[in-house]
């Protein structure tokens, strides 16, 4: 998703191992929006002692307008 939808043209950098160090790691968030078939949404946020980063946040664009992107920013805002 990430590789189609937010990196297009830009050269993809971030690898599947790295993808899954960040996912595993202690100090990361991640949240996936789907249903029984389909993944809609993710975000993967990174938190420390005194600060907060937004890694990565994405909608499937048939999901986009309908909630999934402001069920993600309200929840990692929280």
């Amino acid at each position: 998703m990430s590789r189609e939808l937010i990196e297009t043209g830009l050269g993809w950098r971030p690898t599947p191992l790295c993808m899954a160090a960040l996912i595993t790691d202690a100090e990361t968030v991640a949240l996936v929006v789907c249903d029984a078939s389909r993944i809609h949404g993710f975000a993967a946020m990174q938190f420390g002692d005194d600060h907060a980063h937004l890694v990565l946040m994405c909608v499937q664009p048939d999901h986009r307008r309908c909630g999934t992107g402001r069920c993600l920013h309200e929840w990692r805002v929280e």
